[in-house]
């Protein structure tokens, strides 16, 4: 092969690559944003929450969704949920999304007695849930605040 076409290989290759790891094999390609950030439920740290990011856009072909899990100190890590399988991607698709909460504590327990409600009803589903952000490009860190109810 010439030179010419050497590279013009290696920049098709390049090119195939960068889509790929915008967003995964076998689908619409979106580009996707390192997000972090820190759940807080009445001012302290939320932890053993599931924090999700719904991307606001609908139809066949939307964009995956993001999930991550509080650690004590609230902290969690957006991973992307890969529809084709195999391992989860670090971020978010940018853009904007609604965020849902769902109380991991109140799930792991049998009956639910004895635990307390963290988390009003309106947080735990899309269609309702007042959280919103947008994701832009680069690496960004997200402080959510759950008010007193």
């Amino acid at each position: 092969m010439t030179m010419a076409r050497n590279l013009g290989w290696t920049a098709a290759l390049a090119a195939t690559l960068a889509m790929f790891s915008a967003y995964g094999c076998g689908g619409k390609s979106y580009p996707v944003a390192e997000v972090d950030g820190v759940v807080l439920i009445n001012g302290k740290p939320g932890n053993k929450i599931s924090v999700q990011f719904i991307p606001d856009v609908f139809g066949d072909d939307s964009p995956p969704l993001s999930s991550g899990e509080t650690d004590a100190e609230g902290h969690f890590t957006l991973h992307l949920l890969n529809r084709g399988g195999g391992a989860p991607q670090a971020g978010a698709v940018v853009g904007k999304h609604r965020i849902v909460l769902r109380d991991l504590q109140l799930a792991e327990s049998a009956t639910g007695k004895g635990v307390p409600i963290r988390l009003p009803a309106s947080y735990t589903m899309a269609a309702s849930t007042p959280l919103t952000r947008e994701v832009k490009e680069g690496k960004q860190t997200i402080e959510i605040q759950v008010p007193p109810k």
